[in-house]
């Protein structure tokens, strides 16, 4: 590692310690981005100028650069060093434009995968925003989305919230069709009223176990699927969830829901039972989309225009 790699890796780390002092930031737009801590922001600065806008997600890559899902922008900020940029600008239809992204993941060889959820698509970018490849089109069949929202990556298997399709999809980024698109290898869920079966999926992640644990907001439940697609259990009836709306794991065998109508996040274990409840130092309106980072929690939450930070 060099130096100046060094630098940067201790630059992001005291980025996030910052933020845990100021319990939540907000990125102001303007000739230069740059970073605002809550607590430093005078109201009157923000006239005028642009604003975190409706962020609904938010990912943290292995060098601990961040990046929101800044839904209302059309875009996904990437915060690095105290600095920000946006990468897919939009709204537009065209490769490498986003319109209205709900979800954003940061893969472990550092590409960014985005639900580019208006589009009815996904697309890749580097972690300088380029776009490496578009996935995905309108539609009902295999590696087609109706409003994708949440994502995660763990080694080659991409798993998908395919909202109004009312399903999980996990695709194999090493297996390709002839049109070039990954393979879709399981499709879990489906439309219904069975245990297995979901309506609405807002977010996935991976367990530790390689697990796939979905969100399905409107019954106020997780529920989990193997990489085949075979329903295994579900969990958080019991726990007073009200339309949660994101998930990401932890360390360990721990994951954290977005309890959004309650404006908290709950730890949960692999298993499904119910560790703690947890609050930023700042009031936590409607969080979202979650992501975990060497003891920190982000937050993302769309009603207050702002990502909280959550000492774990």
């Amino acid at each position: 590692m060099t130096d100046r790699e060094d630098r940067n890796t201790i630059d992001r780390r005291d980025f996030l310690k910052l933020g845990l002092a100021a319990g939540a930031f907000a990125l102001v737009g303007g000739a230069v981005p740059r970073v605002v801590f809550a607590d430093e922001l005078d109201l009157d600065t923000l006239r005028g100028v642009k604003t975190l806008l409706r962020p609904h997600d938010v990912a943290v890559a292995p060098d601990g650069t961040i990046y929101v899902a800044n839904s209302g922008m059309y875009g996904v900020v990437r915060v690095s060093d105290g600095d920000a940029y946006v990468l897919g600008a939009g709204p537009g239809t065209g490769e490498g434009q986003l319109n209205f992204p709900r979800g954003v993941c940061a893969a472990p060889d550092g590409s960014i995968y985005v639900a580019d959820t208006n589009n009815a698509r996904l697309q890749v970018f580097d972690g300088d925003g380029s776009l490496i490849r578009v996935i995905g089109r309108p539609g009902y069949l295999d590696g087609e989305f109706l409003r994708p929202r949440g994502l995660d990556v763990r080694g080659r298997l991409l798993a998908v919230a395919d909202n109004r399709n009312h399903r999980v999809q996990i695709l194999d980024l090493d297996r390709e069709r002839l049109d070039r698109q990954p393979v879709a290898v399981a499709l879990a869920g489906g439309h219904g009223e069975n245990a297995g079966r979901m309506k609405l999926p807002a977010d996935v992640a991976f367990d530790a176990d390689g697990d796939v644990h979905a969100i399905v907001k409107i019954l106020n439940v997780v529920k989990v699927y193997g990489t085949d697609g075979a329903f295994k259990r579900a969990y958080g009836a019991g726990d007073g969830l009200n339309g949660p709306e994101g998930i990401c794991r932890g360390e360990g065998r721990t994951l954290y829901v977005a309890d959004t109508g309650n404006g908290r996040v709950l730890e949960y274990n692999v298993n499904g039972e119910h560790i703690r409840e947890m609050k930023p130092k700042t009031e936590m309106v409607n969080p979202t989309g979650l992501a975990y980072y060497d003891g920190t929690l982000l937050a993302a939450d769309p009603s207050a225009n702002a990502v909280h930070v959550i000492r774990v």
